[in-house]
């Protein structure tokens, strides 16, 4: 079970990581996760009292992260800006080492499948192309 407090402290510890490494984009996705952990908290409070968030809802902000960028990165490469495709690529896989691996595994699984399309929309385009 992931709690908010165990999860925090995972990312703390990799931003601490990032920051020494110099790892801007992993530094930079780090910092997302913790704000919309936060966020979520903030939106829970009831006249003042903050509710617990629960594990699912750890999930929820994460996976909705993952499927953001999923989309993001289609959206680029259809538009041929393969380096921003490739960064938001990049921050998906930082965002999945937070899931469990059931997650994780049918998240990159999507992503491949969406890869295989784009190339076979490639591949048809540049035949009417040429």
């Amino acid at each position: 079970m992931i709690t908010v407090a165990d999860l925090r402290e995972r990312v703390m510890t990799a931003v601490k990581h990032a920051m020494k490494q110099k790892a801007a984009i992993r530094l930079a996705t780090l910092r997302l996760i913790n704000a919309a952990i936060k966020d979520k908290e903030i939106a829970s409070r009831v006249n003042g009292e903050t509710q617990k968030i629960s594990e699912a809802d750890i999930l929820a902000i994460l996976g909705k992260m993952v499927k953001q960028r999923l989309e993001s990165a289609r959206a680029y490469e259809e538009a041929g800006r393969l380096d921003l495709s490739e960064r938001e690529r990049a921050e998906i896989d930082i965002i999945e080492e937070f899931l469990p691996p059931k997650n994780s595994a049918m998240l990159r699984l999507r992503l491949r499948l969406l890869q295989r399309s784009l190339k076979q929309k490639r591949s048809r385009s540049a035949i009417w192309a040429g």
